[in-house]
């Protein structure tokens, strides 16, 4: 099954850039192997 998630938002609450959760949203997606979840492709 294929899922196809966007999501959108401006600059501002963008976790990817900032100073604090950034590392949260990294790790967020890089652990998403361990819960069978595989990511074909992802832009920030």
């Amino acid at each position: 099954m294929l899922f196809i998630v966007k999501s959108t938002h401006d600059y501002s609450t963008c976790q990817a850039h900032h100073p604090t959760k950034a590392d949260l949203f990294k790790d967020t997606l890089a652990n998403l192997g361990d819960h069978s979840v595989k990511v074909h492709g992802h832009l920030s």
